[in-house]
This record gives structure tokens, sequence and C-alpha cells, in this order.
């Protein structure tokens, strides 16, 4: 019998890849009610600061299928890197708002690069049957990342009295792994099958693709709009101190952590779509609850956000398992531009209407990606997983 083999350095550097990439992206969060008060800003105008990310997500993640079939996942992935590291250090040192929207516009070509190429080389390093398993881990390890992300927020600003240290600490942990690659055994060729530069399977339709990337992208943009508006919120609608508030995100992180590590080891005997509609059931109420009633709820929905993710890649992963690099690349050029969207229009009718009634934009996304998952045999004609 034959051993399975599995590229190690690849999963490693991978897994290191999303966690930092993660706490760079959800230090946003907890740091961004004090960024309005720092350049005395509108919530409109500060949301061109997280408008600037999804809008370079959007640009790079729909552009990496090309320095993927050139160069590979593993320098894909270390170019994203190299852009973390210099989007951090702009926002740490940057006396402008102008400065804040570069950091955050290439942090989007991060965003983009690896959130593309992690998947591709994961599924390049690991065999079929041990696949589902290292991509729930991978999903675990964002939830863990995005977990100490808050917390780091919290024990800097309490020791520096600034917000900015946590972009000189995610700077550096990204200058880090970069360097660190060089000394990894990677491999460092295109790929083919995992590019999906050759189709070998089931002729990609290109309808269903778009559905099914506007599934992942409504399901992105509810979890974002919860994650990085839980402080801010917090604060302006039931007056939590900044303390405070951050561990309400912090909460909502172990929530989003342990139901991913549960559900890495453990698989319910549902189908996936029935596991999908629950888990967006279960946040939606919560979301209400928490906006009304009070913002423990918020961070409650977490735990219901938890499984999602990782189930929408394993039906990917079934659904289109030739083209799972082109459809990856689509799907978070996809969620850029949604994302994008949605922090402005939550800009807009937090300025006119308040912060409460902006949530609305959570629900209706929620409850798009849930009719979507529903109706989807009917659109496609082929069954969910």
């Amino acid at each position: 019998m034959s051993q399975i083999k599995i590229a190690f350095p690849a999963v490693v550097y991978s897994f290191l890849g999303l966690f930092i990439m993660s706490v760079a992206d959800n230090i946003r969060g907890p740091v961004f009610s004090e960024i309005l008060k720092s350049f005395n800003l509108t919530h409109t105008e500060g949301s061109y600061y997280f408008a600037a990310a999804s809008f370079g997500s959007f640009v790079f993640g729909y552009l990496a299928q090309r320095p993927l079939r050139r160069w590979g996942a593993i320098r894909t992935h270390q170019i994203g890197i190299f852009s973390l590291f210099v989007s951090q250090f702009i926002m740490y040192w940057s006396p402008v708002f102008e400065g804040m929207i570069l950091g955050g516009f290439l942090l989007g070509l991060s965003l983009g690069f690896v959130g593309v190429s992690q998947t591709v080389a994961i599924v390049a390093a690991v065999p079929g049957k041990a696949l589902q398993k290292f991509l729930s881990g991978l999903h675990s390890m964002y939830g863990l990342s995005s977990l100490l992300a808050p917390l780091l927020v919290n024990v800097l600003f309490l020791k520096l009295n600034s917000w900015r240290g946590s972009f000189f600490v995610a700077g550096l942990l990204a200058l880090g792994l970069l360097v660190l690659s060089f000394f990894l055994s990677l491999p460092t060729g295109p790929s083919t099958s995992a590019s999906g530069s050759v189709d070998q399977g089931r002729p990609i339709v290109i309808f269903e693709k778009s559905y099914f990337g506007l599934i992942l992208s409504a399901y992105v943009a509810l979890e974002i709009l919860v994650s990085s508006r839980i402080a801010v919120f917090s604060e302006s609608a039931f007056g939590y101190s900044f303390k405070n508030s951050n561990y309400l995100v912090s909460l909502f992180f172990v929530f989003l952590f342990a139901g991913r590590l549960v559900f890495a080891f453990y698989q319910p005997p549902f189908r996936l779509k029935t596991q999908s509609l629950v888990s967006l059931a279960g946040a939606l109420i919560s979301l209400v609850l928490g906006v009304y009633v009070n913002p423990f709820f918020m961070s409650l929905t977490g735990l219901f956000m938890a499984p999602f993710f990782p189930l929408l890649m394993t039906c990917a992963a079934q659904l289109f398992p030739q083209h799972l690099g082109e459809v990856s690349s689509f799907c978070v050029a996809l969620s850029g531009v949604t994302v994008v969207i949605v922090h402005l229009l939550f800009g807009i009718l937090t300025d006119h209407y308040g912060i409460q009634f902006a949530f609305i934009l959570g629900l209706i996304f929620g409850l798009l990606a849930w009719l979507l998952i529903w109706f989807y045999e009917f659109f496609n004609q082929r069954a969910f997983p």
C-alpha cells in the first residue's frame, strides 16, 4: 500500500499565511472608532478605509489567476505577504487618512492573492481523501487568529495608549513569514491542475459559477459587516467603553473559532445544504437580537456563522473539482466588490438613519445567501450537496 504523501512545508506556510493575514484584517474593526476620532471622520468618510481594502481584494482576486498560472501558488502567496507587510507599516506611520486608504488598498492586494493562492496550495499539497480535513483546519486557523486580533489591539492600546501598535506587530509577523518562506522547501512552479488551467472534468457553467460566487460573497459581506462593526456599534448604541466593546469582538471570534474547531473533527449526519441553511438562520436570528436587545447576541452570531464558510468550500470542491482555482479567484473578486458596496452603504445609512437601522444590510445579505442555497437546484439543474 502506497503512503499518502503530504507536502507539509507548503501546508504549514499556507496555515501561517492565513493566520497572519487574518490578524491584519481583523485588527481594523476594533480600532475603527479610534481612527474616526483621530482623523475627525464621519462614518461615511471612514467607510472608505474598509472599502479600499475590499476594492483591492476585488481587483487582485480577479487578477490572481495570472500569477498563479505563471509562477504558481507559493510565489503568488509570497507577493501577497510582501504587500501585507508594506500595508501594515504604511498604516502604522501614516499621519493622514489618505495613507490609511493606501494601506487598506495594499491590504486588499494581499487578501486577493493570499485568499486564492492558499486554497490552491493546499489542494496541490494534500491528497484528495485528506483534503477536507486540512481545509477545515485552515479555516480554524482563521478563527483562531481572528480571536487573537482584538485581544492584541486591547493589550497594545493599554500598554502604548495608541491604536497604531497593532499594525506594527502585524507588519513584523508578515515580514517574518516572508523571510521564513525562503528557508522552507516549497514548490515554486505552477500547478496546472490546481490553478484550473487544465479542464478535465465537467465544463464549468458561467451562470453556476456566478450563482455560487454570489452565495459566498453575500455571506462574506454579512460576516465582515458584523465583525468590523461590533465595537463601534456597542459604543454608539449601548454606551460601551473601548475596552468592553473590543471584548465583544473577541467573544465573536471565540465563538467563530470554537465552532470551526468542533466542525473540523465532527461532521453532522445531515446534508451540507441543511447544515448551511441552519447556520445562516441561526446567525440572522442572533443578529436581530444583538441589534435590538443586547450586543452579546451579535457576538453569538459567530457561533452560528462558524461552520458556514468551511461548508461552502467543501461544496465548491464537490461541485467544481477541476476548477477550484478559477472559482476561488472569482469568489474572492466578487466578495471584494460586494464588501465595497456594503461598507459604503453602511456608512451612509449610519450617518442618515443611525447604526441600528444600518444593520438591515446584514439581514438582507444573510437572507439572500439563504434563499440562493434553498433554490440552488431550481436555477442550476443539479442539487446543492
